[in-house]
Parts: structure tokens; C-alpha cells; sequence
């Protein structure tokens, strides 16, 4: 069988994910989480985005805490970008339309001019 990307397939990645993010089936991909590994995700990622689809990066915790030794919840988050008064509408519009990062750190602002990096 052919792998979806050419080459050999990436390990774990459901060969359906390919079809349907290039359907538009997909909105965002979790690019960090307890489960994952992020260079691998971050991987099919840049690939699904290589051939066209456009897919929002995201992340969540997954925390488990009736588990030893997990991740603290909130540990790995997305940041938003939402214009005006935040409502849930707004933050998955701008979720879906990829005005978001992934992160494990803090969010810092930068602006230069009265203008940030998001400015156009």
C-alpha cells in the first residue's frame, strides 16, 4: 500500500486523516498533549499542511489526575487570537482559522510601534 505522503507512512497516523483534512473534515490537529509526542505530531502536521490542508494547531492537557505522575492540567495549552469581546463563537472561529499557537510556556506580548506581530 501507498503511504499517504509518499515515502514510508508515518507510525499511528490513521491513513483517513489525510483524506479527510484535505476535505476540510478537520479542523485542528493537537499538536501537544499527555498522550503524544510532539515532534511526531508537529511531523504530520507540516505534512497535512504540505499538501494543502489547512489544519489548526491546538493542544490540551489530557490531564488524568487520579494518576501518579502526570502532567499538571494546563500544562500544555492554545493561545487564541480573538478579536473584540471574547465569546466561545469567536475563540473556535479563531481556533479554526489557525490565529493560535501551541505552547508549554507562557504567553508573552511583544509590540513595536504600537503594533503587534498579528497586526497587518
Amino acid at each position: 500500500m501507498r503511504a499517504p505522503f509518499g515515502g514510508e507512512a508515518p507510525i499511528g497516523i490513521p491513513l483517513e486523516l489525510v483524506s479527510d483534512a484535505v476535505l476540510g473534515e478537520v479542523d485542528t490537529i493537537e499538536l501537544a498533549c499527555l498522550w503524544s509526542d510532539e515532534l511526531g505530531t508537529a511531523e504530520a502536521w507540516y505534512r497535512l499542511l504540505n499538501v494543502g490542508a489547512r489544519v489548526a494547531p491546538s493542544a490540551g492537557t489530557d490531564a488524568m489526575v487520579d494518576f501518579f505522575r502526570t502532567m499538571a492540567v494546563g500544562t500544555t495549552r492554545v493561545y487564541v487570537k480573538v478579536p473584540g469581546q471574547l465569546t466561545m463563537e469567536r475563540y473556535l472561529d479563531g481556533l479554526k482559522a489557525g490565529r493560535s499557537f501551541v505552547t508549554n510556556g507562557p504567553l508573552l506580548q511583544f509590540r513595536v510601534s504600537d503594533m503587534n506581530p498579528a497586526t497587518p
